[in-house]
């Protein structure tokens, strides 16, 4: 039997016996329950319904992966990664702060804009899920069991071009907060820089001996770019450089509770970081 995440084996092709369909029911029935919520209760439940739907039918996808060591790093596992992680962040920005359409520019706001946001979310999650599926179909499934992380660390160094690409993110964050450069159509390229570099962190700090030294080796890599985002007033932006540092505590972290607090932490920093960015934002 051929599943959406079983790599490295050839078989017939069975499109019925891809688990891409119940993610997609999982969201389809968490739609048809903001509906029920938002005809049934005020406020904003039924989009915290709708992120938290999406968010179940990614980590599904995920977490039925056969990713073998790549589960972090796979192109397909990481898409579902990020998509769960802006979900939870938006979920934890309503529980804070609301929807707050009153405050939505009059050009994208209109009486019916929960049925807009539903409809863009829909696009959105449905449009994951096939890029996911159609990349694991065509190459996925021959790719995924190789890891960079477990080869740096058998290697215990870090190759020269994975300290360049960080190198050249920091040179290029620090020449735009220094000189207030901005690339303009280049940007799109400049971001791509910018997340190797944040990659780059993972893969250095993995090389280090000891959970303790990988953790403070990509805390201490990834802060200055953090640091240096908090002027963009862009959440996502302070949060991405220190996301290695979270994903090696979490492997590190063997007990439930361990994990229980890291969760913990994570939500109550990102609350504090949009009440940040709620102040900062009318400023700039």
């Amino acid at each position: 039997m051929n599943n959406l995440f079983r790599p490295a084996v050839e078989t017939k092709r069975n499109w019925s016996n891809l688990p891409v369909v119940f993610p997609l029911l999982i969201y389809a029935f968490g739609v048809a329950l903001a509906f029920v919520s938002r005809t049934n209760f005020e406020g904003d439940l039924w989009l915290i319904v709708v992120h938290l739907a999406a968010a179940a039918a990614l980590y599904y996808l995920w977490s039925r992966g056969q990713w073998g060591e790549a589960r972090f790093e796979s192109f397909g596992a990481v898409a579902l990664l990020a998509g769960l992680f802006y979900r939870l962040i938006g979920i934890v920005d309503i529980l804070s702060y609301g929807s707050r359409f009153d405050e939505w520019p009059t050009s994208v706001s209109s009486s019916e804009a929960w049925w807009d946001i539903i409809r863009g979310e829909a696009l959105t999650q449905v449009s994951l899920i096939l890029v996911v599926f159609s990349w694991h179909w065509s190459i996925g499934r021959h790719a995924v069991r190789t890891s960079f992380l477990a080869a740096s660390k058998q290697q215990g160094k870090a190759y020269w071009i994975v300290w360049a690409l960080y190198v050249l993110a920091m040179t290029l964050e620090i020449t735009k907060q220094r000189f207030n450069l901005e690339y303009g159509s280049a940007n799109q390229v400049i971001g791509v820089f910018y997340l190797s570099g944040v990659a780059a962190t993972l893969v250095i700090a993995n090389t280090r001996p000891g959970n303790k030294s990988r953790i403070l080796w990509a805390a201490g890599l990834g802060l200055p770019l953090s640091l240096m985002a908090i002027g963009s007033s862009m959440k996502q932006n302070i949060i991405i450089p220190l996301l290695p540092a979270g994903i090696l505590l979490w492997l590190a972290s063997k007990k439930l509770g361990a994990k229980l607090a890291i969760l913990t932490a994570a939500i109550l920093f990102t609350a504090y970081l949009q009440a940040y960015v709620s102040f900062a934002r009318p400023i700039r």
